[in-house]
């Protein structure tokens, strides 16, 4: 399923600014009002505009095989989603943690 949907949407380096890509936990939405979120945080990665073509597409691949290959173990129910931001000025990428 996680393959025949990668493949047929467009890679986050073609993405126009001001947009992004979500992918979270079933039944949490990217919303810090979410209570899964509430009083989390998040881990995040800064690209210059220069390395969104070199290391964009590749970085949020890694992190979306994380997420379903469920390898961040033991801390991986702390995990609940990540996202990628495309921006002018340049792009993140966020894994969004919750409290234990």
């Amino acid at each position: 399923m996680f393959w025949s949907l990668y493949n047929h949407i467009q890679p986050a380096s073609h993405l126009v600014a001001d947009c992004d890509y979500a992918v979270f936990k079933e039944g949490v939405t990217p919303m810090w009002e979410d209570p899964a979120n509430l009083a989390g945080g998040r881990w995040l990665i800064s690209l210059t505009q220069q390395q969104r073509y070199l290391d964009l597409d590749a970085l949020w691949l890694e992190t979306l095989l994380m997420l379903v290959g469920e390898v961040l173990t033991p801390y991986g129910e702390q995990v609940c989603g990540a996202v990628v931001s495309v921006r002018r000025k340049g792009d993140r990428i966020a894994l969004w943690t919750s409290k234990r």
